[in-house]
């Protein structure tokens, strides 16, 4: 997200803006600093909204995600 920053004084492109989240902690706030930090961070750009966050919990190895409902969920996002 820093790395956008300088995007800052520009007419910059981007006005929806997804956080997609994993944890191993399958409660929903396990991701709430993370969150917190995105909606600050969109906050710094006037003509750009956090349109929807995706949280997938439970997931701690490589694969685990896989078949998850989550990934169906976060390809429908992109697609719209």
């Amino acid at each position: 997200m820093d790395r956008a920053n300088p995007l800052f004084p520009t007419d910059y492109n981007f006005r929806e803006v997804y956080l997609l989240a994993t944890a191993a902690d399958e409660e929903a706030n396990a991701v709430g600093g993370a969150r917190k930090g995105m909606e600050g961070w969109v906050a710094c750009f006037p003509k750009a909204q956090l349109k929807d966050v995706l949280f997938c919990g439970g997931v701690t190895g490589a694969g685990e995600i896989e078949g998850n409902e989550a990934l169906v969920r976060a390809r429908l996002m992109g697609n719209s």
